[in-house]
């Protein structure tokens, strides 16, 4: 064997031996990737269940301020003197009563304004009365009092956008009507996005 072969074979096994390196090293690099795709799988899995955690904390916190809210109504456009609650609350009775031909019991009425007043009946049945009368307001002269569910931060920014939305529309000269959580315009339904606090359109499926 001469030298020129010698080194030809001494040559291919050092590429046999660097190929069974790159070999090793492409599959260790597999391997890592591999890895780093799972780790990535578990972060992705891990943010999917803080977001939906989140949206079960927020549900549950919006589903609490609103049973606390359930028997409670506003009372806006009145002009309001006293906040001594006992006081108050007489005199809501008393404004009830002789406005809204409706005897009803009251737990607690807490002043928020010169002209807004928080009232909360015992229970859901007495608010009904309250609410089922109400349109007896329009009756008083020279006056412009409102009653209305209490509401929570979200569903009054809900109420803000919607009626902006109506009211944006009825100029255009369209036909609006508005529901809860949604409006339509000329036929077309908005809905209000909780996750996202705005009005969208329901994508139509094909």
């Amino acid at each position: 064997m001469n030298n020129e072969q010698s080194e030809l074979i001494s040559e291919m096994k050092k590429l046999t031996e660097e190929q069974k390196d790159y070999r090793e090293e492409a599959q260790e690099l597999r391997k890592e990737n591999g890895l780093l795709r799972m780790e990535l799988e578990e972060i992705k899995r891990e943010k999917e269940d803080i977001r939906k955690e989140l949206r079960e904390v927020k549900d549950t916190t919006r589903m609490l301020e609103k049973s606390k809210k359930v028997n409670n109504v506003v009372i806006t456009g009145l002009k309001i003197e006293k906040s001594e609650l006992n006081i108050l609350k007489n005199e809501m009775e008393t404004f009830i009563a002789k406005h809204l031909n409706v005897k009803t019991q009251i737990k607690s009425a807490l002043r928020l304004g010169d002209t807004t007043c928080l009232v909360e009946l015992i229970n859901y049945e007495e608010k009904q009365k309250i609410m089922a009368n109400k349109h007896k307001l329009k009756y008083i002269s020279n006056e412009r009092i409102y009653i209305d569910n209490d509401l929570t931060r979200e569903d009054r920014e809900m109420q803000k956008q919607i009626k902006m939305k109506a009211r944006e529309e009825k100029q255009k000269g369209k036909q609006v009507k508005i529901g809860y959580s949604k409006i339509t315009v000329d036929g077309k339904e908005w809905k209000w996005n909780r996750n996202k606090a705005s009005l969208e359109q329901p994508e139509i499926k094909n």
